[in-house]
């Protein structure tokens, strides 16, 4: 199989970030380590595309999911479909492992919550079902609570044990479609149509402060690995980055084509976008320079997924496919030699 290199675009970056010039650079792009797909694996109906992925805490598993219905559970490894998880009547647009237990949180446009014992493969319990459709699911570290978003006016706080409803938050807008806990679960922030951000301290719920970050919908929250800084983005050309503590504005990333779809941290201080425009930028913020574009995608990337102790970043695309990429195996600034596997 051909080797594809890590190559440099012949464009420079000139562009001013709120804290200051961004200072010249190359961009490297890089080629999937290895690409899954779902379609190979179908006995009937239409290829799927794929708008959630999630990969548990060992970074052994990848859950992805999408419009047929259908979870799929993918060993990390060698690329190998573990097995297929059949309950949702509807469009599957969000999955969270949760770290502490072996289980996974799936839901999607059939307005239901399973969660999943991922040792028999069944449904282990399923929270009552909601009047709207779900978009987003959160777990926190410790897996006492699973957040859920969507078309409501509500967040649903689910104990992550039980499965039960430990209380509703009023949400920023009735439309609702990115979500994010911090790393320690103190913090949960949601947004949508209208471009607000609404923050709140778990687990009491008691509501900290709403950030007007933007004129247009908001897409895609992640909070970093110390929970000080929360990134947003969605229809407008910026990502916007804010302190959790103070509320302030700490970046603006340069704008780009396309619409942010999904945002990932992926390293100290790196940021993964993945936007309309058919690929992955990943951007080191202290810097504020663009060191890589993760490429070969042919449809928009909807959703990415982080997992620290493999440095693996998960892509799933409406291409129908699903792309690993081993970011922690480089530096970020020099080239290096790769193959693009398909499995």
């Amino acid at each position: 199989m051909p080797q594809m290199s890590l190559r440099t675009i012949g464009v420079t970056l000139a562009c001013l970030a709120c804290c200051g010039p961004v200072r010249a650079q190359s961009v490297y792009r890089l080629t999937a380590d290895q690409i899954l797909m779902p379609r190979e694996h179908l006995t009937k109906g239409a290829v799927p595309v794929v708008t959630a992925v999630a990969i548990d805490a060992e970074g052994r598993t990848l859950a992805t999911g999408g419009d047929d219905h259908v979870v799929r559970l993918w060993n990390l490894d060698d690329g190998s479909l573990i097995r297929e998880l059949c309950d949702h009547t509807d469009w599957v647009r969000a999955l969270a492992f949760d770290a502490a237990a072996h289980r996974l949180a799936s839901a999607g446009e059939d307005r239901s919550i399973t969660l999943w014992d991922l040792k028999t493969g069944k449904p282990w319990t399923k929270p009552p079902p909601l009047t709207h459709a779900i978009y987003a699911l959160a777990y926190s570290s410790d897996g006492a609570i699973l957040a859920a978003a969507g078309f409501g006016e509500q967040v649903q706080v689910i104990d992550g044990r039980t499965g039960k409803l430990l209380r509703q938050l009023a949400a920023p807008s009735i439309d609702n479609r990115a979500l994010a806990l911090s790393p320690d679960g103190k913090l949960l922030a949601v947004a949508g149509r209208n471009g607000r951000i609404r923050l709140w301290q778990l687990p009491e719920g008691k509501l900290l402060r709403d950030l007007d970050a933007d004129r247009q919908r908001i897409r895609a929250l992640a909070f970093s690995a110390d929970g000080r800084q929360l990134a947003c983005g969605g229809d407008g050309r910026f990502v916007r980055m804010y302190d959790t503590a103070s509320g302030e504005l700490s970046r603006e990333l340069p704008s780009r084509p396309g619409k942010t779809l999904a945002l990932s941290f992926c390293g100290e201080g790196k940021l993964a976008v993945g936007s309309s425009a058919n690929l992955i930028r990943v951007w080191d913020l202290a810097s504020g320079n663009e060191p890589l574009e993760l490429i070969g995608h042919a449809g928009s990337v909807s959703c990415l997924a982080w997992n620290t102790a493999r440095g693996v970043l998960a892509s799933g695309s409406f291409d129908t496919t699903v792309r690993l990429w081993k970011l922690g195996e480089h530096s970020w600034t020099e080239p290096v030699r790769q193959a693009a596997r398909k499995k």
